[in-house]
């Protein structure tokens, strides 16, 4: 492999984990506002204290919390470290899952470096492709079920047996593919 398809893996590789410090933080989005009953949309992120409204390179995924000290840039009320800690989760588990469906298209298809990832992308491997969305959505479901069971708010009903039913199709998936 060489130097610039090395660097086209890591480049993409960095995509993977961009996106998925961008579900973390939405997934904090939601483990705060839905058992409140409060939209997901409207309004904008602000500090739980002082209400001001957090900009938007302070929300960046970890790095705002990590340019800010863990304070709000406003009142300096500390701003959990739950919520870094999620999207750092959640970016970890959407780059290992990306790199596990790479080696799986380099496995399956002989292909190496660069021609492997162009493989993903292109979707020449529709198994992998599902494998790896449902590999996604588990970890995505567990973690959000995770941290609403360490907020100490009851699951809601129908969440659990979605997520059950969500976890029943992807045994079922996995084992079938």
């Amino acid at each position: 492999m060489s130097l610039s398809e090395t660097s086209v893996i890591v480049v993409i590789t960095l995509w993977f984990a961009a996106v998925g410090a961008c579900f973390g933080s939405l997934l904090n989005v939601l483990v705060y506002r839905l058992p409140r009953g409060l939209s997901i949309v409207h309004p904008p992120s602000s500090c739980p204290k002082c209400g001001q409204r957090i900009a938007w390179h302070d929300n960046v995924p970890v790095v705002g919390w990590l340019w800010l000290r863990g304070r709000c840039r406003s009142c300096r009320a500390p701003i959990s470290r739950r919520y870094p800690f999620v999207e750092a989760l959640v970016t970890l588990q959407w780059t290992v899952v990306f790199l596990i469906l790479l080696s799986a298209q380099q496995h399956q298809t002989g292909a190496a470096g660069i021609d492997a990832v162009r493989a993903v992308y292109e979707l020449q491997s529709p198994v992998l492709l599902h494998q790896a969305i449902g590999q996604l959505a588990l970890l995505y479901w567990l973690t959000g079920s995770v941290l609403m069971l360490c907020d100490h708010q009851p699951l809601p009903r129908k969440w659990v047996v979605s997520g059950v039913v969500a976890l029943l199709a992807w045994l079922l998936i996995a084992c079938w593919l």
